[in-house]
């Protein structure tokens, strides 16, 4: 299971589900693993229906989700487009003192930017950034990658009209002529 859910993209899902469905139906029960690889898989799709079948059979069986399950099932919501409860999750795993892993900040803010929350994706970006932006992101965004989130969240701020609070608009001055 965990090589189909290596996949590239969610182009194994059919496959993963008959094995479940074959595994089930042989009477053998899958392990906490297996979920993993199912959540694995889901995080590259925006299959909400199947990602809240395996959390609710996890559920069931008292899997809990391992840290990077709940990266993956973040990265799902995501995809889903599901983006307010992607943002709750991140800000209640952060409230408990948690790591979120640098790729589901990444994807979080592509995320918001492509859907057009600028204010969200740049109140976390700034956050995240802090003063160490290009330690943070080391390992998980390349320079040229960081600089294209600036860019697509910059672009989309303005094409949009957005203003941030903290970054006030600069006054403009009115010119005399004499």
């Amino acid at each position: 299971m965990s090589a189909v859910a290596g996949a590239r993209h969610d182009s194994m899902k059919s496959a993963a589900f008959q094995l479940l469905a074959e595994m089930k139906t042989r009477g053998i029960q899958p392990n906490a693993a297996i979920y993993y690889s199912l959540l694995r898989l889901l995080a590259k799709s925006p299959d909400y229906v199947r990602r809240a079948e395996v959390l609710q059979e996890m559920q069931q069986r008292w899997f809990a989700l391992n840290d990077e399950a709940w990266g993956w099932v973040v990265q799902g919501y995501i995809k889903d487009r599901q983006m307010e409860l992607a943002v709750d999750m991140v800000v209640e795993r952060e409230g408990r003192g948690l790591k979120v892993v640098n790729s589901v900040y990444r994807d979080l803010i592509a995320g918001l930017v492509e859907v057009g929350e600028v204010n969200e994706a740049l109140r976390i970006l700034i956050r995240i950034e802090g003063v160490d932006g290009e330690t943070y992101w080391k390992g998980a965004l390349r320079r040229e990658r960081r600089k294209k989130m600036w860019f697509d969240l910059l672009l989309v701020a303005a094409r949009d009209m957005h203003v941030h609070p903290h970054f006030p608009l600069p006054r403009t001055h009115a010119l005399t002529t004499t």
